[in-house]
């Protein structure tokens, strides 16, 4: 299967209005994000610390490109994207997002809906697991 990307616009009010292209991680890929987490954690963290480091670990490993400033709607072949690598990111990603929380917020809804089960998805397994005798 092809890595799947999408790209869209941060132009939400309180956004940078930059656009932004991302992939969706592999199992290692989030899991490499995890361990990062749980690594940059301090004894003191609580979860919802943890949580967030996890987050913004998964958005370092999950974009690709970036236009250097606000773009102009609509985005499409022709928008300027800047690649991204793991190094580039992870030395700029204060830079990029500290003056737009807002951005980061909506990265990591994307990470949560494209990488996370959810309680609603586990129910419908359940209704489908068949029972299986090992006799």
């Amino acid at each position: 299967m092809a890595d799947v990307t999408y790209r869209f616009h941060l132009n939400f009010p309180n956004c940078s209005g930059r656009a932004v292209q991302f992939k969706l991680l592999t199992e290692s890929e989030q899991r490499a994000a995890q361990v990062a987490a749980a690594h940059a954690a301090t004894k003191e963290s609580i979860g919802l610390e943890v949580r967030l480091i996890e987050q913004r670990e998964a958005i370092k490993r999950m974009l690709t490109h970036i236009t250097e400033g606000p773009a102009q709607p609509p985005i499409d072949e022709k928008t300027p994207f800047k690649p991204l690598n793991q190094l580039e990111i992870e030395r700029d990603f204060d830079a990029l997002f500290s003056k737009y929380p807002k951005d980061v917020a909506v990265l990591a809804q994307l990470y949560t809906k494209f990488h996370e089960l959810t309680l609603s998805e586990v129910t419908d397994i359940e209704g489908k697991l068949i029972p299986v005798s090992l006799g």
